[in-house]
């Protein structure tokens, strides 16, 4: 049987993407926020417990532009790392959804949010 491997041509932008996402979720007061106006949304949502559910599961969804031009996979792949970069095993093991949208693709799938700043 054939084996498959997914090409990544933008390991750079990846790096770059996890390094300033990584930045954006530490402490408060241990890393400097983006400035360039183009901080990333970081959305952490609680989910109902479910019967059998030990844990309250957890949504991650970090609308940020600079999404644009990567796939999915990638996407939740770079929120997946810096949130294991960022936060303890308890934590990591209740995201059961992390997905990164633009604007544009929060607004087509009817995503709501408000910034802490508007509320």
């Amino acid at each position: 049987m054939p084996v498959g491997y997914i090409v990544r041509d933008n390991r750079d932008k990846i790096t770059g993407l996890q390094e300033r996402l990584t930045a954006e979720w530490s402490p408060i007061g241990t890393a400097p926020t983006l400035s360039d106006g183009n901080a990333p949304i970081l959305i952490e949502d609680l989910q109902p417990i479910r019967f059998g559910t030990a844990r309250q599961p957890l949504h991650l969804y970090v609308i940020w532009n600079e999404w644009v031009d990567l796939p999915q996979q990638e996407r939740s792949e770079v929120i997946m790392d810096a949130y294991e970069a960022t936060h303890d095993s308890a934590d990591v093991v209740r995201v059961t959804l992390a997905m990164g949208l633009t604007e544009n693709e929060a607004r087509k799938m009817g995503l709501k949010y408000k910034t802490a700043s508007s509320l």
